[in-house]
């Protein structure tokens, strides 16, 4: 009996020994395929020769600006966000109406707050099944991709082909977590909610009827389904390739976007990365699926520290790759796009935010 159970140990261990064995192996493949791919981006297309500016520190501000018409300055459109932001670490801010009147240039609000106590109940995501840690976070990375839905609004509004209407279309919108604040923020907008799956749709509607809303309605379609005209797309972590199709739908209407990644290990499965000339010069569609698949970083509950961590560090670096990727593909262009982060960074692993706007809408061609 006890051999039997010595036999059984020794071969569990062994087991797991080899499984830890070919993960480690698979992780130095996988590492080998990143330095080969960042030494080739930078000895053969240095990221200072791309159409982009990064910037070093990724816990604020823009991480990179694409456009067709990059000089090396600072654009119009970081300028004013930049000036909007201030620098926040730790829980989010609740602010006041006095808090926010320094902010009155810009709407009345600084970019990463957002008032939770002037909101109905059921807007917090403290009023869900989170815990008090993730309402936290939840609560940051809302605040602030609401800052750039904001500034993204402000600049439709302010262009010479400013719509009667401005229609706002929520990719992936869940329950409606992100696109029923926007509704209940900017009343003249027209909200949609677009999502395939139905309970979350009952969902949706019902938050719609308790909140009383009439400028919000939901679409139960996939997003290669939907053809509706609109002129603003926006996202919350949406998963792998939804950021895509958003971005087809935001290309085929010529309107601008406001998306949040997520997932971009799913990139890995699609055939035409990488998308983008500069990349595609210089990095395999193998190298490029493991780029996609080194951007997924997860973090542990509870583990909130991760900004030093280098395994987070080498998963940023390839999340910006993916995402400049996206945003230099040939059917953009024409539109002028910026990759931010978070704030605060550590409120989500997945904290890039991709703002543009084709040139109708573009905040630096209404100064001309």
């Amino acid at each position: 009996g006890m051999s039997f159970h010595v036999f059984v140990f020794l071969f569990w261990v062994t087991c797991d020994l080899a499984m830890h064995r070919r993960r480690e192996r698979k992780r130095e493949r996988r590492n080998e395929q990143l330095a080969s791919v960042f030494g080739l981006l930078k000895d053969t297309v240095p990221l200072t020769q791309l159409p982009v500016n990064i910037d070093e520190d990724i816990g604020l501000g823009p991480v990179a600006v694409v456009t067709p018409e990059y000089d090396g300055t600072t654009c119009a459109c970081h300028a004013a966000i930049q000036a909007q932001f201030k620098p926040s670490c730790g829980e989010p801010k609740t602010s006041t109406r006095e808090d926010e009147s320094d902010g009155a240039a810009h709407g009345g609000h600084r970019l990463s707050d957002l008032a939770w106590v002037e909101l109905p109940p059921a807007l917090d995501p403290c009023m869900g099944k989170l815990s008090e840690e993730r309402t936290i976070r939840k609560q940051q990375q809302l605040a602030t991709t609401i800052g750039y839905i904001r500034y993204a609004l402000e600049s439709i509004r302010a262009s010479s082909t400013r719509p009667e209407r401005i229609v706002v279309v929520d990719f992936g919108a869940g329950s409606g977590h992100l696109g029923l604040i926007v509704a209940y923020l900017f009343p003249d907008t027209q909200v949609v909610l677009l999502e395939r799956k139905e309970y979350s749709i009952k969902m949706a509607e019902e938050r719609i009827a308790s909140l009383g809303l009439t400028n919000v309605r939901t679409a139960n379609v996939d997003v290669a389904e939907f053809t509706d005209p609109f002129h603003l797309g926006i996202s919350m972590h949406s998963c792998g390739l939804l950021t895509d199709a958003a971005l087809d739908r935001c290309h085929e209407q010529q309107a601008a976007f406001c998306l949040v990644p997520c997932c971009y290990g799913q990139v890995t499965v699609a055939e035409d990365r990488p998308k983008s000339t500069p990349i595609q010069a210089c990095v395999t569609v193998a190298q490029f699926g493991a780029v996609s698949s080194a951007a997924d970083f997860t973090v542990k509950a509870g583990k909130w520290d991760f900004l030093a961590d280098p395994n987070f560090q080498i998963a940023k670096t390839c999340m910006v790759l993916v995402d400049l990727d996206r945003c230099m593909a040939p059917a953009f262009s024409s539109y002028h796009t910026c990759i931010f982060t978070f704030q605060p960074p550590n409120c989500s692993s997945k904290n890039n935010v991709l703002l543009g706007f084709p040139s109708h809408f573009h905040p630096q061609t209404q100064q001309r």
